[in-house]
């Protein structure tokens, strides 16, 4: 093995070890205070390369969000309008459209609006309940609340 090829080597197990160390330090503070630590999501997510959050990591952040927002909000929860955002999207089908409209400790609100737009109902659904898609979407979501919320 000649010299460039060790140092690529070397390089790439420094990687990993960096990588390993950034997801041990995420187990441990936790991915909220992870991203707080560095500063954005989006530096967290270039150190950790290809690593996928799993879906307990992102409840997690969810509700540390939550409650971080709380603090100037209110802690039982708030609207995606008070936070400046649009509602959500959740499913349709030919009769109505439901949206995600307010975020709690441990629940988001979804509003049912029929095919005329006009509000008919409303009900929660926990966090753990959600489908992959939807999960992405209000984690993404609170990422951003919390970029222009410092």
């Amino acid at each position: 093995m000649n010299l460039q090829e060790q140092t690529n080597r070397i390089h790439q197990m420094m990687g990993v070890i960096s990588e390993n160390k950034i997801i041990d330090l995420i187990n441990d503070l936790g991915l909220y205070d992870a991203i707080r630590y560095f500063g954005s999501y989006d530096k967290v997510k270039k150190l950790m390369g290809d690593y996928k959050f799993s879906e307990e990591e992102k409840i997690r952040f969810i509700k540390d969000a939550i409650e971080y927002l709380g603090e100037e909000y209110d802690p039982m929860g708030f609207s995606v309008y008070e936070v400046g955002g649009e509602p959500i999207f959740y499913r349709d089908s030919d009769d109505y459209t439901e949206r995600i409209v307010y975020f709690g400790p441990d629940y988001v609100t979804i509003n049912v609006y029929g095919r005329d737009n006009v509000y008919s109902s409303s009900f929660t659904e926990k966090y753990e309940y959600l489908d992959d898609e939807t999960l992405d979407k209000v984690f993404l979501f609170m990422v951003d609340v919390l970029k222009h919320n410092k």
